[in-house]
C-alpha cells in the first residue's frame, strides 16, 4: 500500500528556521529526506508562500531529494483541488502520514511506523521525551479514506487546521520512540539535544564489540567536528587510511615504542573508521563507492600492519617464519576481501544469517585491542601465529556459505 505525507509549514516559521542544519542538513530537507528513506514517495508540502521561495530552491536542487513534491498554499481542501486536481483520486489510496516541517525525526523510527501494520485509522508517534514542551502529537499517520471522509465535511476550514485537530478526533495506536529522535520543532532550547541524540542513535550492523563499547563512544563527537568542517564520508576514509598507515610503520620500527605507538595509531585509525559511516548515516551521504573505498582502505591497512609486525618479528622468530606467516596472513587478507567483493556482488535473494554475520566480522578491528595489549607485553610475533591460521580460516568459511547458498538459490 502506497505511503503519502503531508509536511505542514505553520505561518509563523520562517526560511531561516526551514534552513537551520541539523548534523549538518537544513531542517526541512532533513525531515523530506527522512520520509524518502522511509519508504514515502509522494509529498504535499502545505503552507508555501512566496517567501519560502529560497527553501523551495533548496530542496528542490539536491539530487538525494528524489520523492515527488507537491508545494501547496495553506486554503481549504477544496481550493486545494482546484489547484491540484489530481489529489481528489490518488491521495486516499492509502496512509497518509503528517508532519511537522520545523521537526525531527529519525529515519529509522519513521521507517519501522511506515512498515507497521495495524487496523487503527490513527497511530501517533509519541514525542521524545525531553524534546516537547507540550503533548501535541510530533508525527501521525491517518488512513486514506477515513481522512478523505473527514475533509469533505470541513467545509471552508484551512487543511492545516483539520489535520491539527485530527489526533483529538478519536482513539488512535500509540507509537513509542524508543529513545529515538522524534521532535515536534526543533528550536534553539532544544537544537543541541536533537543533535547529540541523533549521534548516540548512530550505529552499524557490522559493529564488533569493540566497536559497540569502546569506538563508539568517541566516533560521535569526532564526527560532529568532520560535519561542522565540513569534510565527506569519503574524506574522512581516507584520514582513517592514513593512520593506519602510519600504524604499520610504527609496527615495523621493531622497537617496544614503536609497536605501542603502532597499536594505539591502529585504535584511533579503527575510531575514525566508524565516523565515514556515521557521517555518511546521518547526512543521507552513503554510495556504493564509499562502501567499496572503505573496505578497500581497510584491508591495505590490514595487510600493511601484518607486513609490518611480520618484519619487526624477525629477531623474535627468525627470516623464515616471520616471512611464511606474515605471507599467510596477508595473502589470507587479500583472499579474504576478493570473497567478499564477490559475494556481496552476488547476493542470493535471501542471503543466510550466518554468511552475513561472517562478513561483518570483516569489516571490524575488533584485533585492535589485541594488539595493544601484545604491544604492551612485547608480543607482537605470537599474533601473527594467530593471525595466520584465523584469516585464512575465515576465508574457506565464508567461501564455503556463499557456495551453498548460491546452489540452494539456483534449485
Amino acid at each position: 500500500m502506497r505511503a503519502r505525507a503531508v509536511v505542514c509549514i505553520p505561518a509563523a516559521t520562517t526560511s531561516a528556521g526551514l534552513l537551520q542544519p541539523i548534523a549538518g542538513v537544513p531542517a526541512l530537507l532533513r525531515l523530506l529526506l527522512c520520509a524518502q528513506r522511509a519508504g514515502i514517495e509522494d509529498i504535499l508540502l502545505l503552507g508555501w508562500r512566496q517567501g519560502l521561495s529560497g527553501v523551495q530552491a533548496r530542496v528542490m536542487q539536491d539530487s538525494r531529494l528524489i520523492a515527488r513534491l507537491i508545494w501547496v498554499a495553506d486554503q481549504p481542501w477544496a481550493a486545494v483541488l482546484r489547484d491540484h486536481p489530481e489529489l481528489e483520486k490518488e491521495w486516499w489510496e492509502g496512509d497518509v502520514w503528517v508532519l511537522p516541517a520545523n521537526g525531527a525525526i529519525d529515519a529509522r523510527l519513521l521507517r519501522q511506523a511506515v512498515q507497521c501494520e495495524d487496523s487503527a485509522a490513527m497511530a501517533v508517534i509519541e514525542a521524545t521525551p525531553g524534546m516537547s514542551a507540550t503533548r501535541t502529537a510530533a508525527v501521525f499517520r491517518v488512513r486514506g479514506p477515513w481522512l478523505h471522509s473527514v475533509l469533505e465535511t470541513a467545509g471552508e476550514v484551512k487543511l492545516s487546521t483539520v489535520l491539527n485537530d485530527l489526533p483529538g478526533l478519536g482513539d488512535a495506536v500509540r507509537i513509542a520512540s524508543g529513545g529515538l529522535v522524534c521532535a515536534p520543532v526543533v528550536s534553539n532550547a532544544n537544537h543541541a539535544a536533537v543533535e547529540r541524540a541523533l549521534w548516540r542513535a548512530l550505529k552499524s550492523s557490522s559493529d564488533g564489540w569493540v566497536d559497540r563499547y569502546l569506538n563508539r563512544r568517541f566516533s560521535p563527537w569526532l564526527s560532529r567536528q568532520f560535519v561542522r568542517v565540513p569534510l565527506t564520508p569519503n574524506q574522512v576514509t581516507v584520514i582513517a587510511f592514513v593512520i593506519g598507515l602510519a600504524a604499520a610503520f610504527g609496527f615495523a620500527h621493531g622497537s617496544w615504542l614503536g609497536g605501542v605507538v603502532g597499536a594505539l595509531l591502529l585504535q584511533w585509525s579503527a575510531i575514525i573508521d566508524c565516523c565515514d559511516g556515521e557521517v555518511a548515516r546521518l547526512t543521507f551521504s552513503e554510495s556504493t563507492n564509499g562502501y567499496y573505498l572503505d573496505i578497500t582502505c581497510d584491508n591495505i591497512v590490514h595487510v600493511a600492519v601484518f607486513a609490518g609486525i611480520a618484519w619487526s618479528s624477525y629477531p623474535a622468530l627468525g627470516e623464515t617464519y616471520a616471512l611464511l606467516l606474515g605471507g599467510l596472513a596477508a595473502m589470507g587478507t587479500m583472499v579474504s576481501f576478493v570473497v567478499v567483493l564477490a559475494t556481496r556482488r552476488r547476493r542470493t535473494r535471501v542471503p543466510p544469517a550466518s554468511l552475513d554475520r561472517l562478513i561483518d566480522a570483516l569489516a571490524t578491528r575488533d584485533f585492535s585491542v589485541i594488539l595493544i595489549i601484545c604491544a604492551l607485553t612485547g608480543t607482537l610475533q605470537w599474533f601473527l601465529w594467530a593471525l595466520a591460521a584465523g584469516v585464512n580460516l575465515f576465508w574457506l568459511i565464508a567461501l564455503g556459505l556463499a557456495c551453498r547458498a548460491q546452489r540452494a538459490a539456483n534449485g
